[in-house]
């Protein structure tokens, strides 16, 4: 699920209809939000069994999505295109080191579309329980190496072909 805020975010940030990339989608929460807001949508997570179960459920919510299984922060091998990419909270603190976390970025980036934006969703840690869960959240991540991005402020890209997963045009 996606606050408010953070919608209003992605549809600043995203077009109407615009291929977007959740990273680190998880289960797919964030995925199947966004697709109900009318986003084409593909996700990526490290984890195969966070990929099937996201799967499973944006076919059990009717929600059509691209999902697949990668290393966000090596990721030259696929080809997609896209007008967006969402980082999931917690993912870029999950990146060991500040050199993988700008490859991360970069590998990302080269896969935007022109004037294409990434957005990173963050979290306001609130308690001392919220902590603890971010600090396994993490420790989880180090020991598989996850990844994460940063919002970059411009116009979000026209809506002209993007490309579709995996280059097929649309």
């Amino acid at each position: 699920e996606i606050s408010p805020e953070m919608m209003a975010m992605c549809r600043k940030a995203f077009p109407p209809g615009g291929w977007v990339l959740v990273a680190g989608c998880g289960a797919g929460n964030e995925v199947i939000a966004l697709a109900r807001a009318g986003f084409q949508l593909s996700g990526g997570d490290l984890l195969a069994e966070m990929t099937a179960a996201a799967q499973a459920n944006a076919q059990a919510a009717a929600v059509p999505a691209d999902f697949f299984t990668a290393d966000l922060t090596n990721f030259s091998t696929r080809e997609d295109r896209w007008a967006g990419v969402l980082f999931t909270p917690h993912l870029y603190s999950m990146i060991p080191g500040s050199t993988r976390r700008i490859a991360a970025l970069r590998a990302l980036g080269g896969h935007l579309l022109p004037a294409g934006n990434i957005l990173i969703h963050v979290r306001r840690v609130k308690s001392a329980g919220e902590w603890l869960q971010l600090w396994f959240s993490h420790r989880r991540g180090r020991a598989h190496g996850v990844a994460l991005s940063d919002f970059v402020d411009r116009p979000p890209p026209s809506t002209a072909p993007h490309g579709g997963p995996r280059g097929t045009g649309g």
